[in-house]
């Protein structure tokens, strides 16, 4: 059986078919009942209309549908108005994976982690080449949500509209970084199972976007998923996992047109405070863009840091904003070319490992490592800083700690590419005018400190500050 629709050129096309039916009265139920083959795969069928003759003059009637197959199983209870081609009714729907399922109907997803088992059920209505679901139930992995949506076709593509509600979503199984990773260390003769362990082990330990511990990947990143499917949807999620980062609450709007994402984030609440902000990722091309937008009011900046860079080295509540973008298709190429700015405000906190005030005091002391240590801590009633970005390198002329006895001021630069500082410390006592500037330089974990009481190296570094202000404003 094969059925063509010249208006769009739509198709399908069945094969061993193998129906029954008997027909009495066009006024009783009709049942029929079978088995069939759509591309290749045995389907078995139940059909019941209630009032055929209804059916065919083109009013609706009872109607309700079974299918059973290896990759979904379909149970709908409602009426039919046949000639519209509408349905309307209680339906429930699942699969053991839904990147097969979707392959099996045409729309093919890329291999990666995830998009196995789902489930969705609802008020179902058709029509006009859509399926509309209303206060649905929704599951997809360990993915659940609810709420009200439209799957339809834009473009040769799915697409799905409406709001949703998810709860405890965890988003790293399905990061193109994290299946870049997990890839990278796949063999290429490993099996189906050996390559889903791997990317369920690379997803439990995620990467960081920047990790000041680790060099950057240059394992070139895949998000050729963006493409698969077209969205513009509201999200209300309770806990949400991205990297290493956890939100406990989150609202935003997301559309995604054929590669190119935008997500308005309006509030997300974590790390004891909030956040706002928008992320634009277009994937169309070989290499990535992406731009970011954030706010983050009182989050406790240890917890937030760590899990975001991996820097857990300051205490005290936060207040963070950036912009950036960036452009690239590894890691290593995303934070080389990142252009932007950025602020960072903390107040009753400390610095760990190293006692900037005893480095002032006693600057011999400090040079010997005896005031550079993990235990060490610089407490401070606030912290500042301002930030310009180019290629993946900050700059900042108004680094600020006040201490209870200290005012600390600090220009340099910080390259995150190359894992390295380059800054000048001037701390001064509260109410004098006396300070012993100092240098820090070096790669991460290998700082070297040194005098600069005669200010030798005040204009490099402010020349290296001017360079990167200049060029993140070109």
């Amino acid at each position: 059986m094969s059925y063509v629709d010249l208006r769009d050129n739509s198709n399908w096309a069945l094969a061993d078919v193998d129906l029954r039916t008997a027909l009495k009265d066009l006024d009783k139920p009709m049942r029929i009942e079978g088995d069939l083959s759509y591309r290749d795969r045995p389907l078995e069928l139940t059909l019941e209309i209630g009032a055929p003759r209804a059916a065919m003059a083109g009013r609706a009637t009872p109607f309700s549908a079974e299918a059973k197959s290896e990759l979904l199983n379909i149970n709908f209870i409602g009426e039919t108005t046949a000639s519209a081609g509408v349905l309307a009714g209680e339906a429930r729907a699942s699969g053991p994976s839904l990147r097969q399922l979707a392959g099996w109907s045409g729309a093919a997803i890329a291999d990666g982690y995830g998009l196995g088992a789902f489930e969705v059920s609802g008020r179902l209505t058709t029509g006009n080449n859509q399926f509309a679901f209303e206060n649905a139930s929704v599951r997809i992995d360990e993915v659940r949500g609810r709420g009200d949506f439209v799957i339809s076709e834009r473009h040769d593509k799915p697409y799905v509209s409406g709001r949703l509600e998810v709860f405890d979503l965890d988003l790293n199984p399905y990061l193109a970084s994290t299946q870049a990773e997990a890839a990278a260390q796949i063999s290429e003769s490993a099996s189906a199972e050996e390559r889903a362990a791997a990317m369920e082990e690379a997803a439990s330990a995620p990467a960081r976007a920047v990790d000041i511990e680790a060099a950057p990947s240059d394992v070139q990143m895949d998000f050729a998923g963006l493409r698969t499917i077209n969205a513009d949807l509201e999200l209300t999620t309770a806990a949400l996992r991205v990297q290493r980062m956890r939100v406990d609450h989150s609202q935003l709007s997301l559309v995604l047109h054929d590669g190119f994402m935008a997500a308005t984030l309006h509030r997300l609440d974590l790390y004891g405070g909030s956040g706002r902000g928008r992320i634009e990722l277009d994937a169309r091309a070989d290499a990535v863009k992406i731009m970011q937008d954030y706010v983050f009011e009182g989050v406790d900046a240890h917890s937030f840091l760590t899990d975001a860079a991996n820097l857990d080295n300051l205490e005290g509540r936060a207040e963070l904003s950036f912009t950036i973008r960036t452009t690239g298709r590894t890691q290593s190429e995303l934070i080389a070319s990142t252009d932007g700015r950025a602020h960072i405000e903390v107040v009753s906190g400390a610095l760990r490992g190293v006692d900037l005030a005893g480095v002032s005091r006693t600057i011999a002391r400090a040079f010997n490592g005896e005031l550079i240590r993990p235990d060490a801590r610089t407490p401070f009633r606030g912290m500042s800083a301002s930030f310009a970005i180019a290629d993946g390198v900050l700059a900042s002329e108004n680094m600020s700690f006040n201490t209870p006895d200290m005012e600390i001021r600090g220009i340099g630069v910080i390259d995150l590419g190359g894992r390295a500082l380059d800054m000048r410390i001037v701390p001064r006592s509260v109410g004098t005018r006396f300070a012993v500037p100092f240098t820090v330089r070096g790669p991460w974990g290998g700082f070297a400190y040194n005098s600069d009481i005669r200010g030798r190296e005040r204009r490099r570094v402010e020349a290296l500050v001017a360079d990167v202000k200049q060029r993140s404003r070109e």
